[in-house]
């Protein structure tokens, strides 16, 4: 009988990238999860994302390595058993988008590793993100320029090869002479697998690959943030690049079609408006600052809102009261405070239109109304000195 256990699955995609309908027997199903003796299916490894797709028409929803085998988990248990011959198909367009990826990082870790020095020390592909860490910072006003030669090289249409190789440090094979060093994340022990773009790039990898550099199309850099000491890209290789020029060409004309300017002037158009709506703003808050400090001067001679405090005549006459559905809290602030040092008396204002509302209350006495405010109503709050504020239920 067969031993499951000591049978290694082979691993197709090795070979050949671009199989993506083969047959294999099944070395054993239990539950949903099934070895085959070889597939083209790409396990969760090295930071990429597994391949999907289905087998004798039951959908592949993960594939993963368990002791040195390539786990097919099924979407059901179907009636597949051991020795049996199955047909598998895998997800060819989500294939080849990985593919793309993963060959355009390669490309852009490799002219950063030669032309910097610095180390690719992590990589994540879904189908959603491709990332990349780098051990030092990329100056920023050189992506402009990296991006580009990285599509130059694209452009040129290297075809890529595989070749297996002795461990780093040691004599590269005698089928390979020209290759002596590699990329690799990690140290490697036995035959290591090598993806080499020749002239470009050749790093130690597991994936599946694009035969040439042409099929990767171009590369865009999205986004670059520190990350732990170095930085980490985002990038955007393929369909998944054309979809981002032209969801961002879109945007961009829809832009310049709304402000009745061209494309090219979007960015001053928009900075200008910018500049001109913070200036509205500053003066509308100093205005609101004046209404609020004027109906804190009439307040002040009424008893209206007084009885928030408490019975307490004597305290709650040192307050005028106000009550707004809504305000702005700096340009409440800024009166209230202006009120309090004005006539050296205490301003409490009210803001909201539920149970719940804002308060806040400023001069001599703040610290008094804000214990009398705490005998009649739920308060959330506080403050030092003549400066009190928080959330009142009434």
């Amino acid at each position: 009988m067969l031993d499951a256990s000591a049978v290694s699955t082979g691993k197709i995609y090795y070979d050949d990238a671009y199989c993506a309908e083969f047959e294999a027997t099944v070395v054993s199903f239990e539950g949903n999860a099934l070895v085959l003796d070889r597939t083209a299916f790409f396990p969760e490894e090295g930071g990429q994302s597994c391949d999907l797709g289905e087998i004798d028409g039951i959908r592949v929803k993960d594939v993963q390595i368990r002791d040195g085998q390539i786990v097919h988990f099924l979407e059901d248990e179907g009636t597949i058993t051991p020795g049996q011959t199955v047909r598998g198909k895998i997800d060819w367009a989500r294939r080849y988008d990985l593919m793309q990826q993963h060959s355009g990082e390669h490309l852009l870790s490799g002219y950063v590793h030669r032309t910097y020095g610095f180390e690719n020390v992590g990589f994540h592909l879904t189908p959603e993100e491709v990332t990349l860490d780098f051990d030092r910072p990329v100056p920023t006003e050189d992506l402009p320029a990296v991006e580009e030669a990285v599509n130059r090289l694209i452009r040129s249409n290297i075809a890529s090869k595989t070749v297996f190789l002795s461990p780093k440090g040691q004599q590269a094979s005698e089928e390979n002479p020209e290759i002596t060093d590699y990329r690799s994340k990690i140290d490697l022990e036995g035959e290591v697998r090598v993806v080499v773009y020749p002239g470009a790039d050749a790093c130690a990898c597991c994936a599946p690959h694009v035969r040439l550099t042409g099929e990767i199309g171009s590369l865009k850099i999205v986004s670059m943030i520190n990350w732990k000491g170095g930085v980490r890209l985002t990038i955007a290789c393929g369909a998944r690049a054309t979809a981002l020029f032209t969801r961002e060409h879109d945007l961009l004309t829809g832009t310049s079609r709304f402000l009745t300017t061209s494309p090219e002037e979007v960015l001053p158009q928009v900075m200008k408006m910018k500049d001109q709506l913070r200036a509205m703003s500053a003066k509308l808050k100093e205005q609101e600052t004046a209404l609020i400090f004027h109906e804190l001067e009439e307040a002040g001679s009424e008893n209206e809102g007084r009885g928030i405090f408490g019975e307490n005549e004597e305290m709650a006459g040192q307050c005028a009261v106000i009550f707004k559905e809504e305000a702005d809290m700096d340009a409440v602030l800024k009166a209230a405070d202006g009120f309090a040092k004005k006539f050296n008396r205490n301003a409490a204002v009210i803001t909201g239109t539920g149970e719940e509302k804002n308060f806040l209350i400023a001069g001599p006495a703040a610290q008094d109304l804000l214990k009398k405010l705490k005998e009649h109503y739920p308060v959330k709050g506080g403050g030092r000195g003549e400066m009190v504020r928080g959330r009142v239920r009434m």
